[in-house]
This record gives C-alpha cells, structure tokens and sequence, in this order.
C-alpha cells in the first residue's frame, strides 16, 4: 500500500459527514445533516457517543483523546468542546468566515477555510492566527494531526495531502478515496478521513515520505579533531536516519579538511576541500547515519571558523548506510568497469562516490555510471587554484559484481573515493538530464518526467560564473524555504557545486534556483526506490478489513 489508500471504511452515520480527526485510539466525528458531534469506536467505526453541535453547520473536528477543536460553516467559529459532554468550553470568531476543517492535539491547532482558502495554525490560548498561507487548492475542507504531522483535504480536488508544519507546503499527495473528501484528521500513527460523496468512513494509509528536505546550517568549536553534534536534538533528525550533509569551506585563501561521520566511527571520513575562491564556499556532500541511540554525527573542521556543515534533509524510510572514505584511485579517460568488491560494496548496492579534481590549474571531468549505461554522466571539475580538491558527489548503482563504470579527463589529477553504500532494500535508477532555472534568482518549477511519482530525486546542482559566487538550490514544490548554498566562482571556468536530494509529490515536480541562470547546469541525476516487505491482511468479524 501506499499513501492516501483505503485500509478499512464503513457507513457514515449520516449523508453529510464533514469532519474527523482524534488520534489512534480516539474518533471525533460531526455530520452536518443532522447536526451532530460524535465519538466513534476505532475498532468498527459504530457511535460510542453522540450529541448535538453547537452550531447549525458542523464542518471540521479533531483533536486527541484529551482534547475536540471544533468548527461550524455558518456560525463562522472555532470551538474547544468537552470530551465529558461535548459541551462548549471556549469558542472565538474563525478567522476565515467559511471554516470548514480543524484538527491538531493539545498543544496544536490546525484550522482552514474555503473562504479564503487557506490554511493556519491558531494559538491554543486564544483562537488567534499564529501562521497562516494559501491552502495547496481552491476549496480545503479538512485538516487535522498533531504537532508534528499534518493531514489535509481539498474536495475540489479530491485530494489528501501531507503538509509540512514548517511551511505548510506539500509533502506528499494522493487521490482521495471519493470524489468528495470533507474531512481528515488523526496524529502521526493514523489517518481518519471521511468523504460527502461515498457517505464513508475510513482508514487511510500513512505510510511516511521516504526524505524530508530541510536547510540549516551550524559549525563546530574545536579545530582539527572530531566532535560530537547532537543531529537528533538541535536538528529534529530522527535517531538512526541517514542525514544529507553538504562540509563547506569558506576560507578564501586556504583548502581546509572539513568532513561528518556516525558517532564512534574510526574512520577519517574528511577531503581537503581548496579555496573558496573569492567568496561563498567549497563544497563536498555527504551521507551519514544519525547515531540510533545518542543521536550525533561526529564533525571535523580543520580550523573551525573556516569550516561550516549544512543539513539538506534526511531518509525517514527504513534504511541504513554503511559509510566509507576509500580511496578508489584514478579513472582512465574513457568509460571502464570499476570493481568495488574489494572495498566491501556487495552486489546491486547503491553506492555514493565522490570524484575530485585536484589540478591547481586545469578542469578535468569526471564521471560515473551503472554499468552497460550509456549517459555521459558527470562534470567538467574546475580547478582546486592553489591546494586541496574541486568535487562533486554522485549516487551510482554497482551491478550483481559490484562493479560500476568510471571516467576521467586526467589520469593523474582526478581521484575517487567510496563514501558509503546503503541497504539492500535501497534502489536506484539513474538518469542525467538537464534541468536548470531559466531566471535569475527565481525559484523555477520542474517536472522530473523520467521520476517515479512520490519518490526522491537526486540533483547535481552546478554553475560555472568565474566572476562571481552564485547561490545554487533545490526544494520541493509549493516550499517557501530558502534552500540554497552560496557556491564559490568558478574561477578555472570549469563547474562547481554539489549534490542534493528532495522528494517529489504525485506530480513529479519540484523547484530549482540558481543566482545566475545563465551560468546553471543543474542536472537530475537519478531517483530512489525503496523496497519495503508486503504487508498482511487479516479479516477481523466486523468484516472491515485490517492491514
């Protein structure tokens, strides 16, 4: 299963229901027919409670087992409602004059209305906007979650969606059950949605995004020795996530070792990146595994002022990486099998290698590739200037040999190192395809055609300016973050930049932006598969199935 598909429904108890929500073990439920407010069991969806709404339209309810937010049409108010009695604790004047969803927990308020067409967060003391920003569609009708999970509906769109509580942008979207979703709500374990067209109940499936992209930066105090960042508790990385990380130098006349491994690693997984020419910074992208019990990553800056660590996002799938820094040697200067065995990668692995090139004045490319492929796939690397590597990191698939192809423009100044390989039940489909911004300083929509639909494409984000530094970034669609690093000039006239992951919603697209488009070569680089185990079915005797 996927997200947004049935696992169970049941009648609705009345031909307008118009909102739910709760949490795993508790439905709150209203149906604007018969005007009334519910508790229902979560074993067969049957009345454990009911009594009638405080207003003439019940359009959205949620909340958890302590706590119903509530919300009518036509009286144009949010209420708090006892879990005794349903009886009206608070209530206040909604912010939309059509509020038609609600939902969060104690501590959290999700709201919308179709008025406006917007979604918000209200404050739990006094019903006021806290945030607010225009709903993914014309007509929301449903929200609900908690504090760390959104669930949304547009009727007129027929959709569900998981909205990011950052920005309340798209995570995830799938077609709703029907054809007319009034209601969603729940917590993170759950989903309960209900539809005006089908006159249904249901139980939809969660199953999570596989990467949540983000950007924050942060260095750390000690010079040339590995130091222990709390990943899990100053970043909200989930404990035993792969993290994306870009180690950055800044320094403008010196390269500077900079480099991230799992806490109690041996290994000493740092490059020397060169000179951020002029000014922004030198980049090198690495994956590292979120340690499953403490929660750190262990960092090295060679001189700590100079070195910065930017996390782009992490897997929340089921996957591990088992990480890496083994210098492969230098390519030849056409495509030629590479075998891995020997640096322990086994077979059909999705490995991350980064290529480098050291020339103080020369560009050289560099590439890699499945094997039997036939994409020219890789860069002209500008020159490192004066000391240290130029880089670039790219995923690549090794075949039943573990053997991948590799290619160079010099024997001698380009170098590659194996970072890391994940889990088997991580897969890749590589691909190499232009899509860079067409205007500058725009963040432009892309539609990564060759992409499967709610997956995690993989960039190079590359610009070739000799004259200036250029802020080079990826995000996902309807996102408002500003997901870009301040890439150094190209001072060889070669390129640039670094890799970077994001998650596609069911429209394959995402956005890109770069300073100065006129100086962009980003490309997509491939997509992740990630292979879950079948789920069973049982058939319990209420005759709603369970998954």
């Amino acid at each position: 299963m996927v997200f947004g598909d049935e696992i169970r429904s049941a009648a609705s108890l009345s031909t307008i229901p118009s909102g739910i929500g709760g949490d795993v073990d508790t439905i709150w439920h209203c149906d604007a027919n018969v005007d009334k407010v519910y508790e229902l069991s979560t074993t067969d969806f049957s009345v454990d409670r009911e009594v009638a709404s405080p207003g003439a339209y019940p359009s959205g309810i949620g909340g958890d087992a302590n706590t119903i937010w509530h919300c009518d049409y036509f009286a144009d108010k949010v209420y708090e409602l006892s879990t005794m009695d349903f009886s009206v604790d608070r209530e206040a004047v909604s912010p939309d004059t059509n509020p038609s969803g609600i939902g969060g927990d104690a501590n959290t308020i999700w709201h919308c209305g179709i008025a406006a067409d917007k979604v918000y967060e209200l404050s739990t003391t006094d019903f006021s906007v806290d945030r607010e920003a225009v709903s993914p569609d014309i007509s929301p009708f449903g929200i609900g979650g908690d504090a760390d999970t959104i669930w949304h509906c547009d009727f007129f769109a027929d959709k569900v969606y998981e909205l990011s509580t950052t920005d309340f942008s798209v995570d995830r979207e799938a077609n709703s059950p029907s054809t007319n979703p009034y209601g969603i709500g729940g917590d993170a374990n759950t989903i309960w949605h209900c539809d005006a067209t089908a006159d249904k109940i249901y139980e939809l499936d969660l199953t999570p995004p596989s990467y949540i992209h983000k950007i924050a930066s942060f260095a750390i105090a000690a010079d040339g020795i590995w130091t222990g960042y709390n990943l899990h508790t100053l970043q909200g990385v989930p404990l035993g996530a792969v993290a994306e990380i870009v180690c950055a130098n800044k320094n403008v006349e010196f390269a500077r070792l900079a480099g991230v491994r799992t806490d109690g690693s041996g290994l000493n997984r740092y490059i020397d990146l060169h000179e951020a020419e002029g000014l922004g910074v030198t980049t090198a992208t690495m994956f590292v595994k979120c340690h499953e019990t403490t929660g750190l990553i262990e960092c090295y800056s060679e001189i700590q002022g100079d070195v910065d660590f930017y996390l782009l996002g992490y897997f929340v799938s089921e996957v591990d990486f088992t990480e890496a820094i083994t210098n492969l040697g230098q390519p030849g200067v056409d495509w030629a099998d590479k075998d891995l065995t020997a640096s322990g990668v086994p077979a059909n692995a999705v490995v991350q290698i980064l290529m480098g090139n050291d020339a103080d004045a020369a560009n050289f490319f560099a590439g890699v590739r499945a094997k039997g492929s036939v994409l020219e796939r890789g860069y002209t690397l500008d020159e490192a200037e004066a000391d240290g590597w130029s880089t670039l990191s790219m995923v690549v698939k090794s075949d039943s040999s573990a053997v991948i192809e590799w290619k160079a423009g010099s024997v001698t100044d380009v170098t590659m190192w194996l970072l890391g390989y994940f889990s088997s039940n991580v897969d890749f489909t590589e691909g190499f395809t232009d899509y860079s911004p067409a205007a500058d300083s725009t963040w432009t929509e892309k539609t990564i055609a060759e992409a499967a639909v709610n997956s995690v494409v993989a960039f190079a984000l590359m610009h070739c300016d000799f004259g200036a530094e250029t802020f080079c970034g990826l995000r996902k669609i309807t996102s408002v973050l500003l997901r870009y690093i301040e890439e150094h000039e190209a001072e060889g006239r070669g390129l640039t930049g670094f890799q970077a992951c994001v998650n596609v919603n069911v429209s394959k697209k995402c956005e890109v932006f770069c300073e100065d488009a006129s100086e962009a070569q980003f490309a997509y680089t491939g997509y992740f598969i990630f292979i879950v185990a079948p789920t069973v079915t049982t058939q319990p005797a209420t005759g709603i199935g369970f998954d």
